[in-house]
């Protein structure tokens, strides 16, 4: 889904409502199994709020891993639960000697 997204996005110039339709209609398919679905459909809904869809589901799939931080180089990821900028979470780390 992410790779689709990418090509959409880069190759055909799809906006993001139109992909975020498209999405939409690809986890409706009958006989189309999408991994991890429900984690699919809330990145599908953050990305209709402006966040990267594979950031989004990245971040999901992490949290469902038990995982409570995903950390991230991209600014705009950690406006999403559960990201943190990889910077600001080495500064917060406790020296180890």
């Amino acid at each position: 889904m992410c790779e689709l997204v990418w090509v959409l996005e880069s190759a055909y110039r799809y906006s993001s409502v139109e992909i975020a339709d498209v999405l939409q209609q690809l986890m409706e398919t009958q006989g189309l199994a999408i991994e991890n679905s429900g984690n699919a459909w809330q990145a599908v809904a953050q990305y209709r709020k402006g966040f990267d869809f594979s950031d989004a589901l990245i971040g999901l799939n992490n949290q469902s891993s038990g995982c409570s931080v995903t950390l991230t180089f991209d600014k705009k990821a950690t406006r999403l639960n559960g990201f943190k900028k990889l910077a600001a979470f080495l500064e917060d780390e406790p020296a180890k000697k």
